[in-house]
Order: C-alpha cells, then sequence, then structure tokens
C-alpha cells in the first residue's frame, strides 16, 4: 500500500501522511476456491490470497467440486495430486459442470506435456509451484477477465 504524502502543512509544519481506504486495491468481489490437500499450503493460500479476494477452500477434488455447485465461484486454484478426487478429474468435472469455469492450475506436478493437456481440458492457467505471488495475483486478474 502506497503512502501519499499531502503538500499541505498541518499545525506543528509537519506533513500530514494518508493512507489509502482499505478496500483500495482489495478485489473481494472475485471469490475464490482453492483445492489442495496440503492443509499448511492450503491455508497459507487462503490467508494471503484472503486479504484480496473473497475465499473458499477445500481438501480435495470432491469437496471442491461440490462447493463448486453450490454456486458463488469466480475461480478455482486446484493442485494436481490430491486423495478422492484428483484435480485433474476436478478440471474435467468442473468442465463438464459449467464450460465457463474459471480454472488455474497450481501444481509442483507442472510439466510441458501435462500442460498442454490441461490447458486443452479447460485450465485457463497452469502454475508451478512453488508459486510467485505477484504471478498468481496476475493469473487471477486475467483469468477473471477472461
Amino acid at each position: 500500500m502506497q503512502i501519499k504524502r499531502e503538500a499541505a502543512k498541518e499545525q506543528g509544519g509537519k506533513d500530514k501522511i494518508r493512507k489509502p481506504p482499505r478496500s483500495e486495491g482489495i478485489q473481494k468481489n472475485i471469490r475464490i476456491l482453492i483445492v489442495e490437500d496440503d492443509d499448511s499450503f492450503r491455508n497459507s493460500l487462503v490467508r494471503t490470497l484472503g486479504k484480496n479476494f473473497g475465499v473458499k477452500s477445500a481438501r480435495n477434488g470432491k469437496e471442491g467440486l461440490d462447493k463448486y455447485k453450490e454456486g458463488g465461484i469466480d475461480i478455482v486454484i486446484t493442485d494436481l495430486r490430491m486423495p478422492i478426487m484428483d484435480g485433474f478429474t476436478l478440471l474435467v468435472e468442473l468442465q463438464d459442470f459449467d464450460s465457463e469455469s474459471k480454472i488455474i492450475v497450481l501444481s509442483s506436478l507442472v510439466t510441458d506435456a501435462n500442460s498442454c493437456l490441461l490447458m486443452c481440458s479447460g485450465a485457463k492457467k497452469v502454475m508451478v509451484k512453488p508459486y510467485d505471488l505477484e504471478e498468481l495475483n496476475r493469473a487471477i486478474q486475467e483469468v477473471s477477465k477472461s
């Protein structure tokens, strides 16, 4: 958050420092579902992305699919390897349920070969763990506009 200095002087001759309102730059209208089986990674993403977006989470693909079907999700961010239902199966099921679903795959298992398959199967963006927060935020903005 950038601090803005006003040119006008307050009493006592000190610059008045004003912080932008907290809501500036926050996109709570973008609702994200994070599907990740690793509790610490999932909770970290929820905390980090929750500062700027509306966030829900699920521990596996089945739970993620159920939450998506409840409605109110704009973007799904999913891992690939998970118990019960993996991320690729989730991707296919989401596309069958809603061909307009917006999915970002975020996994350490991404390769050139499966990246092409994931994109052809409906993923809007494929990213490799560990992720860069700025890059993930750009991907979310990009995918939300697609």
